[in-house]
């Protein structure tokens, strides 16, 4: 079950997943308030991060990206 700080970027259906990570907000790093990654990795089909502020409380400031490649045969 996915908790509701995670994010999840989503190859298309036709292409797959060759890498990914994570970007934290500039609001968050200006402020001084940069959230702990407690998951970063793939999926079947995409990217997951997951963060958490110094507090332990779910963090949005985190966003996925993934990088996706259509495999030619």
């Amino acid at each position: 079950m996915m908790a509701s700080s995670d994010q999840v970027a989503t190859c298309p259906a036709d292409a797959t997943v060759v890498g990914g990570g994570y970007e934290i907000a500039q609001e968050a790093r200006a402020a001084g308030k940069v959230p702990i990654v407690v998951v970063n990795r793939p999926t079947e089909t995409g990217w997951i991060v997951q963060c958490i502020d110094p507090d332990g409380q779910p963090s949005g400031a985190c966003k996925a990206y993934v990088v996706c490649a259509n495999i030619l045969r």
